[in-house]
């Protein structure tokens, strides 16, 4: 408690105590201020305050059992709020994925779940949440639409120019105009893109495959 860590030297499975399974699984974590409030509470009522006694236990004092355990209150509560009914185990996964959305880092997680293998915290820990996939979703339209509300407000200046340059940032084969910016990508594209009409043409029909392509057709590129 004054150092506000727990540390985990010990494991306690099927009525046995032994030793963590790895090195990895011998650890110190720290413990947050509002646990740590809960502990200091639980332990001002309970029977046994020694150093080297639980802090858990059942009323005549031998170590809990995690089936009695499940059946007597994790069972229920998942009953009770009606979700589907889980074991212990996958309130780690909960825990490495809320590390992840948290901002954490993976070694750090890795560390607090006593992992010797880094991808097993990256592959079978954490995991995807729907709310964050929406929000990267959302980020990546955001820069996207700026892209064409900029495009937009350059079109009076030569519309066949914009189009082109829409074509270039939203095509994943051609990177190397993504990091451009309109003013400079006119002077880089006017030495490198075809002049005639007839190659424009053919340039365009190879690369590009959707409505842009009618555009390409019809009229010249004017850099």
């Amino acid at each position: 408690m004054l150092r506000g860590t727990i540390e985990v030297a010990e494991t306690f499975s099927d009525g046995q105590i032994g030793s963590p399974k790895t090195r990895s699984s011998r650890r110190v974590i720290p413990m947050s201020e509002s646990l740590r409030k809960i502990l200091e509470t639980h332990r001002s009522r309970s029977i046994q305050k020694d150093s080297e006694d639980l802090v858990f236990t059942t009323p005549t004092g031998t170590p809990l059992s995690s089936k009695n355990l499940y059946n007597r209150v994790l069972a229920p509560a998942c009953d009770r709020i009606k979700e589907p009914r889980v074991s212990w185990h996958p309130f780690r996964h909960a825990h490495a994925t809320l590390l992840a959305e948290s901002g954490e880092s993976m070694k750090t997680a890795q560390a607090l779940l006593g992992h010797s293998d880094l991808e097993t915290t990256l592959n079978v820990y954490m995991h995807a949440l729907p709310a964050s996939q929406r929000r990267a979703v959302e980020r990546v339209s955001e820069v996207m639409f700026s892209i064409v509300l900029e495009l937009g407000e350059n079109e009076q200046k030569g519309h066949d120019f914009a189009a082109f340059a829409a074509f270039c940032r939203a095509d994943t084969r051609a990177p190397f105009f993504a990091p451009l910016k309109l003013a400079s990508m006119k002077d880089s594209l006017r030495s490198s893109f075809p002049r005639s009409r007839k190659s424009s043409a053919n340039f365009c029909s190879k690369r590009v495959s959707s409505p842009l392509r009618c555009q390409c057709w019809k009229r010249r590129w004017q850099v």
